[in-house]
């Protein structure tokens, strides 16, 4: 999938789970070192995993 794609998929999960903001900007931050998944240069969601 492309880059574009990785990034909605990402982006309708943290809708559809109803992860806020700040929550969603810690998990990247912890999972990538990044506050936005657009700045990481290789998305790819099968490498990410939420847990509550």
């Amino acid at each position: 999938m492309s880059r574009k794609g990785n990034l909605a998929k990402i982006h309708i999960a943290k809708k559809e789970l109803g992860i806020s903001d700040d929550a969603y900007r810690a998990m990247l931050m912890e999972v990538a070192k990044v506050n936005s998944a657009s700045k990481h240069s290789q998305i790819n969601v099968d490498d990410v995993r939420y847990s509550n």
